[in-house]
């Protein structure tokens, strides 16, 4: 279970946007 909330912003950083096409986007 490393997978919380994708779009939510999983670990790595906070605000983390991952699309389904693995566009993985940084927002604050």
């Amino acid at each position: 279970m490393s997978r919380i909330c994708e779009m939510c912003g999983k670990r790595p950083r906070v605000g983390s946007n991952v699309s389904h096409a693995h566009n993985v986007t940084k927002r604050r």
